[in-house]
């Protein structure tokens, strides 16, 4: 557990760097050790519990002695394998669990594991790198409760606390998020090479996290600004939706949560109540899978995969080519980062009455979708709330399924559709129209009941 190392042998930058108070449980831990046999072993109980790093090679075994009639831990004993930090942070766990009932020391977070460690409240007591040395408190007291209980695994409600103590990027090394970056380039131009700047859309990766796992990553632009702003939430909760992880936002999302120890906006975690926790692992078991920014099916291992539960949309009303042409319109005066970088994809979403009511533009057109989508549903709007949709791609399958999944009457396209997009438009009663030719024209794939005169 450390050894008797003194105060003296330690390096002069190390109490820059480490609380005193974290220092002294590394150099003198107070807790290690094995918890004996109790004399009176018909109302005690020892439990000896052990959980590692993969990735650090750090590794905790806790053993308690517990009260039976009061399922109390009176006493709390650790022996650690890894670094000073791992050492102090198992010292600190063991304290805090004495006294303590079983349910209440599943309360125990990482985070107060470290704050526990600090010398004042503001200060932390480790650098952030290190942070995730200090992540075994919550696994090593679950697997603690799981064999006093008799049971393979507890679950524990996951919080920012855990994600935060698990992500070590240190906060100096934080961007400013901005959606496109100013570059010079060399230009050919009439037999000559001329340098010019121009503005280069940005893409990262955005992890997104249910329930305390990972689920995907796609790549997407971020908000401008240097905190993550609604573009990702309202990204993370249309592709959530879009995807069949849940049905309803405000009965079966409880939390939409920011990773705090990742670059602005670049993990998202998404917290589901009971019942759309028990449909979500119902779904299929799969790998986390990376989406690329042109493809919205990756990842699927299967084709049964790729769909997701759809309805037949409603029929409220009609509309005439004057509306579409002045949505048409609105979209292209609203699509200012496509006239800034050239690049981006965006998507519109509009109310029976006409009216715009969702607006996103992205380097993915998927994500530019999800973003429309979410933007409604984090505003308290249902499936059917959007009449129609304009895109700026092409619409394929899984633009359509999108579309469908938010009960949308009328797509529409500047680009042509596919075959799979338009079986499923004719199926679930969805107008599906391309404008490709920009020139007061446009094709109507199905269901041109909906077109009605001028």
């Amino acid at each position: 557990c450390g050894g008797m190392v003194r105060h003296a042998l330690l390096p002069a930058g190390l109490w820059r760097l480490y609380s005193r108070k974290l220092v002294d449980r590394l150099v003198a831990p107070t807790h290690c050790g094995s918890v004996a046999f109790p004399a009176a072993a018909e109302r005690f109980a020892v439990v000896r519990a052990v959980s590692g790093s993969s990735s650090c090679g750090d590794e905790v075994a806790l053993s308690w002695l517990v009260d039976t009639a009061t399922h109390a831990i009176v006493e709390a004993k650790f022996h650690c394998f890894g670094c000073g930090v791992a050492i102090a942070a198992s010292d600190m766990i063991a304290e805090m669990c004495c006294g303590l009932k079983m349910d209440q020391a599943l309360l125990i977070t990482n985070e107060m594991v470290e704050k526990a460690l600090r010398d004042t409240p503001e200060v932390p007591s480790m650098p952030s790198q290190r942070l995730l040395c200090s992540v075994l408190a919550r696994s090593v007291i679950r697997k603690a409760v799981a064999q006093y209980r008799g049971v393979d695994e507890i679950d524990l409600p996951r919080d920012d606390s855990d994600c935060a103590l698990s992500c070590p990027t240190p906060l100096g090394e934080r961007e400013v998020n901005a959606p496109s970056k100013r570059r010079t380039i060399r230009k050919w131009q009439d037999g000559t090479i001329v340098d010019q700047t121009l503005n280069v859309i940005v893409e990262k990766p955005l992890e997104i996290h249910v329930n305390g796992r990972p689920y995907s990553v796609t790549m997407r632009t971020p908000p401008r600004g240097p905190k993550p702003g609604d573009d990702d939430f309202a990204l993370v909760a249309g592709f959530c939706f879009t995807d069949g992880i849940y049905d309803d936002f405000v009965r079966d999302v409880k939390k939409l949560a920011i990773c705090d120890f990742r670059p602005p906006g670049s993990r998202i975690l998404v917290e589901l109540s009971p019942d759309a926790s028990r449909r979500y692992a119902a779904m299929t078991q799969r790998t986390v899978f990376k989406a690329q920014t042109s493809c919205g099916l990756c990842g699927k291992q299967s084709e049964e995969e790729i769909h997701v539960p759809l309805s037949p949309v409603a029929h409220t009303r009609g509309v005439t080519a004057d509306e579409l042409f002045e949505m048409e319109r609105q979209f292209d005066i609203r699509q200012s980062l496509y006239r800034e970088t050239r690049t981006s994809h965006a998507a519109a979403l509009f109310a029976p009455t006409g009216v715009l009511v969702a607006f996103a533009e992205d380097v993915g057109r998927h994500n530019a979708m999800d973003k429309a989508i979410g933007r409604m549903l984090l505003a308290g709007q249902h499936t059917g709330g959007a009449y129609l949709a304009l895109l700026s791609s092409r619409i394929s399958f899984e633009m359509m399924q999108k579309a469908v999944r938010f009960g949308v009457e009328v797509v529409v396209g500047v680009s042509a559709a596919t075959s799979s997009a338009v079986a499923l438009a004719e199926r679930y009663g969805t107008t599906l129209i391309g404008m490709f030719g920009r020139n007061n024209s446009f094709v109507v794939y199905t269901h041109a009941e909906r077109i009605t005169p001028n």
